[in-house]
């Protein structure tokens, strides 16, 4: 298993607010075009990537939320992520 440590710091509200939501962005749009690609090559929705749409979507409503509280409150984000990957 190799592991990749994707955020690892200490950012201003803006910072973070930049960095989540353009990943959660990319994952959004990503599983997106993974429903829509099966959409049009088996004529169904694929269902995982519907659904994590629908989770991404709130977790961005939920990283908005976070960064208008930092705001109010003069705070910064500790944010740190890795990522496992193993081979099946």
């Amino acid at each position: 298993m190799t592991s990749i440590k994707l955020i690892d710091g200490t950012f201003t509200p803006e910072e973070a607010e930049n960095v989540l939501l353009k990943l959660l962005d990319s994952k959004i749009k990503f599983h997106a075009l993974e429903s829509f690609s099966s959409q049009i090559r088996g004529g169904e929705e694929n269902q995982h990537s519907k659904q994590r749409v629908a989770e991404l979507v709130d977790a961005t409503e939920s990283v908005r939320e976070l960064v208008k509280q930092a705001k109010e409150r003069n705070l910064k984000f500790s944010i740190q992520s890795n990522i496992s990957i193993e081979l099946l």
